[in-house]
C-alpha cells in the first residue's frame, strides 16, 4: 500500500487513484463526484451519486447515466485525510479545452462540474476512465515496482476495507464507510 500511495502522490493521474485508495468508494462514485460534494473546510466527501454507462433503450447507444446510487446505504459522508483535502483543493475547476497555436485559435475555458472529468470537461464514462487513467497508472506502477500487482478499481475498495480492519476499525464502521447495508458483503470478503 505504501509504495502505491507514494507512487500515486507523484503520478500525473494519481489523484483519482488516491481517492479510491483512501476512501474505499467505487469507480462509479468517484466519477460521480461533483465539486459541491467536496467540503474543503470540513474535510469531507459527500457520496450522493454514481456514474454508470448503459445502453439507451431508444437509440441503442452507450450513454452515461447519473441517477443516484445503488441503494440508500451508499449515500454517505466520508472523512478525508488533510493531505487529500489539500490535493483535491489544488485541482483546477476551470480547464482550457481546444485551441490551435498554428491556426491562431485560443483554447476555451470550461468550468468542470465533476471533480474527475474527461479531457473536454464533461463526465468520464467508467470504461473510458479505466482505459485512459486507471490502467495506464497501474501499468506505470507495476513497471516501476514489479512486486506490486496490477489491480482493478474494485480491488482498491477491498484493499481499503482490509487496511481499515487491520487498523482496528470495527466492522460496522467499515460497512458504513463502504456503503453496505449490513455485514454480509463484508464478511464474504
Amino acid at each position: 500500500y505504501d509504495t502505491a500511495h507514494t507512487f500515486a502522490c507523484a503520478h500525473k493521474d494519481g489523484l483519482g487513484i488516491l481517492v479510491l485508495m483512501e476512501t474505499g468508494i467505487s469507480r462509479s462514485e468517484l466519477l460521480g463526484l461533483r465539486w459541491e460534494d467536496f467540503d474543503k473546510d470540513g474535510g469531507l466527501l459527500y457520496i450522493r451519486q454514481g456514474l454508470v454507462q448503459q445502453k439507451d433503450s431508444k437509440t441503442g447507444k452507450i450513454v452515461v447515466v447519473s441517477d443516484g446510487l445503488k441503494n440508500d446505504h451508499r449515500r454517505r459522508v466520508i472523512p478525508l485525510h488533510p493531505d487529500l483535502v489539500v490535493r483535491l483543493s489544488a485541482k483546477p475547476r476551470v480547464i482550457l479545452v481546444g485551441g490551435n497555436a498554428k491556426k491562431g485559435t485560443k483554447p476555451t475555458p470550461v468550468i468542470t462540474e465533476h471533480i474527475f472529468h474527461a479531457p473536454g470537461g464533461g463526465p468520464f464514462t467508467p470504461m473510458n476512465w479505466t482505459n485512459r487513467v486507471f490502467k495506464p497508472f497501474m501499468e506505470d506502477l507495476h513497471a516501476a515496482h514489479p512486486d506490486v500487482p496490477i489491480l482493478n478499481p474494485h480491488e482498491l475498495r477491498h484493499t481499503r476495507a482490509t487496511l481499515w480492519k487491520d487498523d482496528g476499525v470495527d466492522l460496522f464502521s467499515i460497512a458504513k464507510l463502504l456503503g453496505h447495508s449490513d455485514l454480509d458483503m463484508l464478511a464474504k470478503r
